[in-house]
């Protein structure tokens, strides 16, 4: 499977897969991506800064994900709890897998794929949040080795879980 940066060729399939995704969480009674979040404007400047990554197998796109190393303003303050590092960290956002590969172990691929990239950059922990309700991405967070730290408050003020995974090498 080959992980590289997205491009505007990408677009239509990335879309899908944040529909996709939505209709999961909403079918799963997550209030998560309902309210048009992220949007194809979002995800295009995700492209255009470079943080847009996807998988793909031999014949198509299968997941993706946004991968930052720039400071995350919102984890800058975390409450019930405190970060296991306080140097530089990679951020996970807006992954989503592609239906047909749900359950197949391509979340974990994903993970190992970022942690891979974050290593390329000499960064040593990983940082990811998500919503309480949000269990499966909770379960593949967990299951991926990563520590819950506490409580993370988005710009609009909505609370989400944090996690963060250090390695070294």
């Amino acid at each position: 499977m080959l992980f590289r940066k997205a491009n505007f060729e990408d677009m239509p399939v990335m879309m899908l897969l944040i529909e996709q995704a939505q209709a999961f969480l909403q079918g799963s009674h997550v209030d998560q991506w309902q309210n048009g979040y992220p949007s194809q404007d979002i995800i295009e400047q995700d492209i255009i800064n470079g943080n847009a990554w996807v998988l793909e197998n031999d014949t198509m796109l299968i997941a993706l994900a946004i991968v930052a190393f720039d400071i995350e303003p919102t984890y800058l303050q975390i409450y019930n709890g405190a970060w296991l590092t306080c140097g530089d960290y990679a951020v996970i956002h807006r992954l989503a897998v592609h239906d047909q590969w749900k359950g197949k172990g391509i979340g974990a691929l994903l993970f190992e794929k970022i942690e891979n990239l974050a290593k390329t950059q000499n960064i040593q922990a990983i940082r990811v949040d998500t919503h309480q309700d949000n269990l499966a991405m909770q379960k593949l967070i967990l299951k991926s080795g990563y520590h819950y730290c506490g409580e993370i408050f988005l710009a609009d003020g909505h609370q989400r879980l944090a996690y963060e995974k250090v390695f070294f090498y």
